[in-house]
């Protein structure tokens, strides 16, 4: 019993187990579609496959989407997207009632470029703009 006591008189012995992070957490990406070109570049650097591109040839629309259950927060996406469509927050955490709430759509017009290839119109606008800058 007095082994019990000695250590109770010492007080804490650790340190509290939810200590506040003084660095802020890498957060899920916010998508800015008026800021989106449809360029593709942030879907094959996704790590986990949760930003895909679809292309519809026949309706001449991409549909670009981002599955928030899977995404880690690795932020690789933001880094390659040149318009900063994809934006960082600080939201760590998602709480959805179903889980269409937990993904993002846009869909995008496709046009012909020069070459004849199927590009989106934003992305030939953008293209423009920069080539001129």
């Amino acid at each position: 019993m007095q082994q019990l006591w000695k250590y109770l008189r010492r007080g804490r012995a650790t340190a509290p187990a939810l200590t506040p992070d003084p660095t802020p957490s890498r957060g899920f990406p916010a998508f800015r579609f008026d800021a989106c070109i449809a360029c593709g570049r942030c879907a094959p650097v996704c790590p986990t496959g949760v930003i895909s591109i679809a292309d519809d040839a026949p309706a001449l629309v991409r549909t670009w989407s981002l599955d928030y259950r899977g995404c880690v927060r690795c932020t690789a996406c933001q880094e390659v997207c040149p318009t900063q469509a994809l934006v960082p927050t600080h939201q760590t955490q998602l709480a959805a009632t179903s889980a269409r709430d937990l993904e993002g759509v846009a869909r995008f017009q496709l046009v012909r470029d020069q070459s004849g290839a199927l590009v989106p119109r934003r992305y030939l606008a953008w293209r423009k703009e920069t080539s001129h800058g």
